[in-house]
């Protein structure tokens, strides 16, 4: 027995045994041992079990027996042949139908060829007229160089499309006599150029020789005459400025300058047309010589009636009456385009004014996104080099052509 003396600090004796044994094993390790006795007797158990118990994985027999398999029978092959050398093969080529390729949308053990029928009655015909034209040369290149696109035709302004119509027209008078109606848009906007084409009409009458021909006592009947001409006017109706087509120059020029300003603000171009077809449509006949028929319209915007157009496109078709038209290319997936006016009246001001006109779009329907950006909207318009679409489906489907 040891004795601690306590410091000055504290009164408390501890009393320490230092010669009891430590037990070898104490409670602790017992619960533990006896915890994993158990737990591998527990594994072992599930060690068995799982070898002993039967499987529930059957095997499965499967019996296929050959099926009979039938042999085609080849099948004869003919051939044909021939010394002649064919310039087109296929289903376009002189055997017709025995030489049509096997290649179709749909599988068929025997080619068909078919033939599309034309499904549009034309009750009358015209003959196509195909003129060789001298393309100009020169040292020095100039932008003013007509291009033609895919359906409309360059030209230098009014005057330009006025010597291509000049070449159509005799043409036209080369194969049978000819009657031109000239149909003149009457805006305001197109008063300059009005008095343009007046002043170059008595060149072009004299280039294709009617002025000498309305003096010539071998024309005095209506009917024997070459050349007939007939001016109308359209606004929001037509109208007739010569009472009866006419040869004399006088009279054509006349009835140009006599045109005045529609105030409607309206052009419904496709019912003018659509009048000019049925009223001379007799001239069409074999009592009046069968005239061709032109139709040439003046105007700068794309028509405000353009609900009428496959109704006039069907009656310009039926009597063989092509469209020409002279107007303004299509501003690109816009409907509205602005151009220059100065008020003619010297009373008013002055100063050019941009004034917004429908010619547009350049297709069915205008085909362009409208995007903004931080710098502003989208003001700059471009030139699709089209003319709008309804009057040049117009020119297309009836044999004309549309200048820009």
């Amino acid at each position: 027995m040891a004795t601690v003396s306590p410091s000055s600090d504290a009164a408390a004796l501890v009393d320490l045994d230092v010669t009891r044994p430590i037990p070898l094993v104490d409670g602790e390790s017992a619960a533990w041992a006896a915890s994993l006795v158990v737990h591998l007797l527990a594994l072992v158990l599930l060690t068995i079990a799982s070898l002993t118990l039967p499987s529930d994985n059957d095997t499965i027999e499967l019996a296929l027996e050959p099926m009979n398999l039938v042999e085609a029978e080849a099948l004869s092959q003919e051939f044909m042949s021939s010394d002649v050398v064919d310039e087109e093969i296929g289903a376009l080529a002189v055997g017709g139908q025995d030489g049509a390729l096997a290649a179709a949308v749909e599988f068929s053990e025997q080619s068909t060829v078919i033939h599309e029928p034309d499904l549009l009655d034309v009750s009358a015909d015209r003959l196509a007229v195909e003129l060789d034209m001298e393309m100009a040369r020169g040292p020095e290149f100039s932008d003013s160089i007509p291009v033609q696109g895919v359906s409309s035709v360059g030209a230098t302004g009014a005057e330009g499309a006025i010597d291509r119509l000049t070449h159509e027209i005799l043409a036209s008078l080369e194969q049978r006599p000819t009657m031109v109606v000239w149909l003149f848009d009457q805006s305001g906007s197109l008063r300059a150029e009005r008095a343009k084409i007046v002043d170059r009409f008595r060149r072009i009458y004299e280039e294709l020789g009617v002025i000498d021909a309305a003096d010539n006592p071998a024309f005095r009947r209506h009917k024997d005459k070459p050349l007939l001409t007939a001016v109308v006017g359209f606004g929001s109706e037509p109208r007739m400025l010569t009472k009866e087509p006419t040869d004399r120059i006088e009279e054509i020029e006349a009835a140009v300058k006599a045109i005045k300003d529609d105030e409607s603000g309206q052009e419904n171009v496709f019912q003018a047309v659509g009048m000019v077809a049925e009223k001379f449509r007799p001239y069409r006949s074999a009592k009046n010589g069968k005239r061709h028929v032109m139709i040439v319209v003046f105007t700068d915007e794309a028509g405000d009636d353009t609900a009428g157009l496959d109704a006039t496109v069907d009656v310009c078709r039926k009597f063989a009456m092509p469209v020409y038209v002279v107007g303004r290319p299509a501003p690109f997936g816009r409907d509205t385009a602005y151009v220059k006016y100065i008020d003619p009246d010297p009373k008013f001001d002055q100063r050019p004014q941009w004034v917004p006109v429908r010619l547009g779009p350049e297709s069915l329907m205008p085909e362009l996104l409208k995007l903004r950006f931080a710098q502003g909207g989208e003001d700059e318009l471009l030139d699709s080099g089209f003319g709008p679409y309804a009057l040049t489906r117009l020119c297309y489907e009836t044999g004309g052509l549309y200048f820009t």
